[in-house]
């Protein structure tokens, strides 16, 4: 018996209370998910930003023998919906006038516009609207000179142009009559484009034979683990104090993060916040306060700590109950196995996007604007952030503590679900990555329910952000 209870943690009332005092939690969280998208139609400017550089990328490079011309008005379009963002325009405007032969002056003075500007301070408004004037000389009727051209380029090397960067400097060279210049730039262009091109599909490959492997230890797991699991009664001891750990959990670090989200979220990356580091450290601060937290009140109800945490799957005081070794393999192979699933939920959504929901766009995760990989410092907490602290504080939460709970009331596949279906319901990425979340959190509470420990379902959920990182990384 891992807990002492209080004589009122005996009864099925309370943790029904718990229970009811959870779902209203859950659905103000997607009910406010939901009011951002229906008044500000959503967030979605990193992702259609990355994926608009993917597009010109693709007819930059000969790779896959795209055209230039098609791959631009599709990066064109992906780029519009970003609007306003800085960063959307001036790659739009650019665009148009680099292989589309079309005006990008509209483009460029949004930059300067309030919409744009929306949010930033005046140094940042001021650079934008120095920008904007700049773009408009570039394109002018008038020749630049060449010393204007230097100035220029030395300018659009420190904006965010991603696979546009040398092509600006080439349409400066051009404008300026330097057209062996001109050349050398689009050339470098085209180099960067299929560089990046190579090892984003050297990854994806790597991903899908890691994919291939898991289908198989999907099947076995099943197969030598399915009936057990789904016949599994209950167990554990006084899912009121585990439960009430988890709001405990929740409450306290939307609390400490409300404001948070906002500081380290960069809207736009035109001009990346200098503090967006300061504040990824203080959202992982909350996060680790919050499980803190929910921990010392799960601890009143314990004789032991040591037994309280092995109660919920953090065996750290016997390392040989699940060695090390052991532990990263179940991650490892976990993580493969999922792998397949993550691909068939992630096309479903994909369609759901396209149909159902094509007129409600899936929000950005709020941390994604400010993950700048040109930032070394800013890119380092937000791995350490993701890869690390995440896991650790959300798994002992979710699969620790909320799993435990539901495991003592209920069987091990409806534990799955509800605890899967909470988990992606509360990540701020609603509705087209609610099936790929759902499909991790049943994938880590499989392996915590197999394993007895938190430490396969930690290796596994850095694994995904680590991976999901790289992709950013490379994409960018």
């Amino acid at each position: 018996m891992y807990f002492e209870p209080p004589p009122q943690d005996t009864t099925a009332r309370t943790w029904n209370l718990l229970m009811a005092v959870l779902a209203l939690f859950v659905a103000a969280a997607v009910a406010v998910q939901i009011g951002s998208i229906v008044t500000e139609g959503g967030s979605s400017d990193f992702t259609s930003i990355l994926e608009g550089d993917q597009r010109v990328r693709i007819g930059l490079s000969d790779l896959f023998a795209g055209d230039l011309e098609q791959e631009a008005a599709a990066a064109v379009k992906l780029y519009d919906k970003a609007r306003p963002s800085p960063g959307a325009c001036r790659r739009m405007g650019l665009t148009k006038e680099a292989f589309l032969n079309q005006s990008g002056a509209s483009d460029f003075k949004i930059l300067a516009s309030r919409a744009a500007t929306k949010g930033l301070d005046k140094s940042q408004v001021a650079r934008l609207a120095e920008e904007s004037a700049m773009w408009r000389e570039i394109y002018a009727p008038a020749r630049l000179t060449r010393s204007r051209a230097e100035q220029f380029a030395r300018r659009v090397a420190r904006l965010d142009l991603g696979p546009l960067e040398m092509v600006a400097v080439s349409q400066i060279k051009a404008r300026s009559g330097q057209s062996a210049e001109a050349e050398a730039a689009l050339e470098e262009a085209q180099k960067r484009a299929t560089h990046s091109l190579i090892l984003f599909t050297a990854a994806i490959a790597v991903l899908g034979a890691a994919g291939l492997v898991g289908i198989p230890i999907a099947v076995l797991f099943f197969v030598r683990y399915g009936r057990s699991l789904a016949a599994g009664r209950r167990v554990g001891n006084h899912p009121s104090a585990l439960l009430g750990a988890f709001i405990v959990y929740l409450l306290t670090f939307s609390l400490l993060g409300a404001g948070l989200v906002a500081f380290a979220h960069t809207p736009t990356r035109a001009a990346p916040n200098p503090v967006a580091p300061v504040g990824l450290i203080l959202q992982g601060c909350a996060m680790v306060v919050g499980i803190l937290a929910g921990l010392l009140v799960l601890g009143s109800y314990s004789r032991q700590l040591k037994d309280t945490l092995a109660g919920i799957g953090m065996r750290l005081h016997s390392l040989r109950q699940l060695p090390i070794r052991s532990g990263v393999k179940w991650g490892v192979g976990g993580y493969c196995a999922v792998i397949p699933f993550l691909a068939v939920t992630l096309l479903i959504s994909q369609y759901l996007s396209r149909t159902v929901f094509k007129d409600v766009p899936t929000p950005d995760h709020p941390l994604l604007p400010a993950i700048n990989p040109e930032n070394g410092l800013t890119f380092a907490v937000a791995f350490v952030l993701a890869a690390v602290v995440a896991p650790l504080v959300e798994e002992t939460a979710f699969r620790g503590l909320l799993y435990t709970s539901l495991r003592a009331r209920t069987g091990v596949v409806a534990s799955v679900i509800i605890s899967a279906a909470i988990f992606a319901a509360i990540h701020p990425t609603l509705p087209a990555q609610f099936l790929p979340i759902f499909a991790l959190g049943c994938a880590f509470a499989l392996l915590r329910e197999k394993t007895g420990s938190l430490a396969p379902s930690m290796i596994c959920h850095g694994i995904n952000n680590a991976v999901g990182l790289l992709f950013v990384w490379l994409i960018s």
